[in-house]
């Protein structure tokens, strides 16, 4: 097992915390037994057998200080959203921005807030409803200069003209609850995030100092104490109202990993990296299911049908490493790809489970000897998959190669594509993958100057699978 000051290293900062007292009794929540372990060691991959397609540069809307790109979820045309950083003379803001075959839109500004966080992890997440109309979810200080933050829903019409706006069960208290993503739904959609309401206040504390290379916009994922953090679900109509009050999903949850979230074959799913007393910190998915309602006009809530570890890693680390996983279905099969560094050794790997059972087959590495981490995964139309990750480049100091594999909906791994030259600091983010009309796309935020911008490239879906396949991969036909 690695030193103390070995997993440190590893972390992006020390979240060390506590069990609290809140009640664990979820169904199915018995752990998984241990899966075969992935190979600690893949077989090398010669420089020459990285492939490298036929790339075009994104052209983007221009911003001086954009970070956190992400894609908006329930949509048919590709939908992004990332943030606008604070100036002496304005507020942060959050901006949309649509795509369609003349490229994207011009921006529109959706919230402008003094008190919005502008952070490199806890980033917005929007969604379409199938109504048409639009939530955004994005982390927002409870007061003005002070560092604790909760989680705000904004609520559009089609036009985005705002409606209104809800916290989540009303909640205004905690250090940070954030981490959101929706699962979108046939009558509307399910909320998940992690949910600080039950750890001490941090304004009453000393702030620490931001860091361009390391933390930059994440001074509020310091140390948090002797509370827990837990992982919630909240049901949202079609017209973008709560229904009930949220569900606690796990009580227990790392406290500043991204979560990712999708449609399984009877409700949502989620996964996220848990939070063991030991101190194991390993990927869970849970599945979940509406309460069948009682009578009529009654709530109906979520019940978690099923809870368990994605792979068994034994990640023993001491902090929260700030690199969560990534989930996407493809036809009966639900994908999950994460980061891990158990026993100091960095892998990103990828396993499948029917999309009517939570239970996992054996994992694959896809790395190449030297992640990051930063995982993405986004299922195509034609039923395969491509997983996304940042590779430490060994020649250069502080820079890195944004990398993809396809995968195929049985769950074997193509070559590696070499997508772009990308810095590993903080300010570089999470990339971002997304498929339409043929075409894949990758986005990033690019932190090369002296101010952040957004950057991408984009390449033809089919283009990309020959390429594979020359290399052995066999990929589905649609």
């Amino acid at each position: 097992m690695p030193t103390t000051a070995h997993a440190l290293a590893l972390c992006l900062f020390a979240c060390s915390k506590s069990p609290d007292n809140e009640a664990r009794a979820i169904p199915s929540q018995a752990v998984a037994p241990p899966a075969k372990s992935a190979s600690n060691d893949p077989p090398p991959v010669p420089a020459e057998r990285v492939l490298t397609p036929t790339l075009t540069p994104l052209k983007l809307p221009p911003s001086d200080s954009a970070l956190g790109p992400r894609f908006a979820t329930g949509t048919r045309a590709p939908a992004l959203t990332w943030i606008e950083e604070a100036t002496a003379a304005s507020s942060a803001r959050i901006m949309l921005s649509t795509y369609s075959e003349r490229g994207w839109a011009p921006p529109s500004s959706m919230v402008e807030e003094p008190r919005l966080l502008a952070n490199w992890a806890d980033v917005p997440a929007a969604h379409q409803l199938p109504s048409g109309q639009w939530l955004l979810a994005y982390p927002q200080h409870h007061r003005e200069s002070g560092r604790d933050y909760g989680l705000v829903i904004a609520h559009f019409d089609r036009d985005l003209k705002r409606l209104d706006r809800w916290i989540p069960d009303g909640v205004t208290r905690g250090p940070e609850t954030g981490f959101v993503d929706f699962v979108g739904a046939a009558n509307g959609a399910t909320l998940v995030w992690l949910d600080g309401r039950q750890m001490r206040s941090r304004d009453t504390q000393p702030p620490s100092a931001p860091q361009r290379t390391e933390p930059s916009h994440a001074g509020p994922h310091a140390s948090h104490g002797d509370e827990t953090m837990s992982l919630r679900a909240l049901r949202v109509d079609d017209q973008g109202r709560p229904v009930g009050v949220s569900t606690v999903v796990d009580s227990r949850t790392c406290e500043c990993c991204k979560l990712d979230g999708a449609m399984g074959a009877d409700g949502p799913w989620v996964v996220y990296r848990d939070r063991e007393i030991d101190e194991r910190r390993d990927i869970r998915a849970a599945s979940m299911r509406p309460v069948p309602a009682m009578n009529a006009g009654s709530d109906q809530g979520l019940v978690v049908t099923a809870s368990r570890d994605v792979h068994r890693d034994a990640w023993m680390m001491p902090g929260c490493p700030v690199n969560g996983p990534a989930l996407a279905r493809s036809r009966d099969g639900m994908f999950v790809a994460w980061f891990s560094a158990a026993d100091g050794a960095r892998r990103v790997s990828i396993a499948r489970s029917d999309a009517a059972s939570v239970a996992f087959a054996e994992a694959h590495r896809v790395d190449l000897g030297a992640p990051v981490g930063r995982v993405d995964l986004v299922a195509l139309e034609a039923g395969d998959l491509v997983v996304t990750w940042i590779e430490t480049d060994r020649e250069h100091a502080g820079r890195g190669r944004l990398l993809s594999r396809l995968v195929s909906p049985s769950g074997s791994v193509g070559p590696p594509i070499h997508i772009h030259n990308i810095g590993i600091g903080r300010d570089w983010g999470f990339p971002r993958a997304h498929e339409y009309g043929g075409e894949l796309m990758w986005i990033w935020t690019n932190a090369e100057g002296p101010h952040t911008s957004l950057e991408g490239v984009r390449t033809s879906t089919d283009s990309l699978r020959k390429l594979a396949r020359a290399r052995g991969f066999v990929s589905p036909t649609r």
